[in-house]
């Protein structure tokens, strides 16, 4: 059987936030209604908008390190100097472990090291490698398409943030004025408490 779903819950919820001229709302919903709707027009305007400056940012720091790593890390060929051992998993895969291996410098130095080698690769066998001019080890430079995630990374996460921050502050901004409302209403009843008590 289909369960259908009742909007009665949302509706209500939204007639509760809604301002009008209903006689029996408090001063204090109508605030918390437009807190509410100053922050979700402060999100619209802002959210994309910090985005976009994040996403750009983060786009042209990825674009810095780029071209840092690309002019500084050349790729070269290694040797294996040993057999690269296999380690069986449960699941009978093999999986490869650093062992060493000689490798050329792009200033002509002989370095050797430790570098990840295929599963049961033999000695004498090579394999590329990226190092740094002086011949140390490196990572690949970044790609293009990695530089293209962190932008987007950079500008979903900071509208994200931004959004939370005005959520919170939403949050935290009800619940003071409900602090507020209450403390206002036990001040008229005490003040109300003599009077009707006199009157007895």
């Amino acid at each position: 059987m289909t369960r259908v779903f009742r909007w009665s819950a949302p509706v209500r919820w939204a007639r509760g936030w809604w301002p009008d001229s209903n006689p029996l709302r408090r001063r204090v919903d109508r605030l918390k209604a437009a807190i509410a709707l100053c922050l979700l027009v402060a999100f619209l305007a802002g959210a994309p908008l910090l985005g976009l400056l994040a996403g750009r940012a983060a786009y042209q720091g990825g674009l810095a390190s780029q071209r840092t790593e690309q002019a500084d890390w050349h790729p070269v060929t290694a040797v294996l100097l040993v057999r690269s051992p296999v380690q069986r998993t449960i699941r009978g895969t093999g999986i490869g472990t650093p062992v060493r291996a000689r490798w050329t410098a792009p200033d002509g130095r002989v370095c050797t090291g430790l570098v990840h080698a295929p599963p049961g690769a033999r000695a004498g066998s090579t394999l590329p490698i990226w190092v740094t001019s002086a011949g140390r080890l490196a990572s690949r430079p970044l790609q293009a398409f990695q530089v293209a995630d962190q932008a987007d990374l950079a500008g979903i996460g900071a509208a994200a943030g931004f959004g939370v921050v005005l959520l919170i502050g939403g949050i935290e901004a009800g619940r003071w004025l409900d602090r507020r409302w209450r403390a206002a209403c036990g001040g008229n009843w005490r003040a109300a408490a003599p009077r009707s008590t006199s009157r007895r």
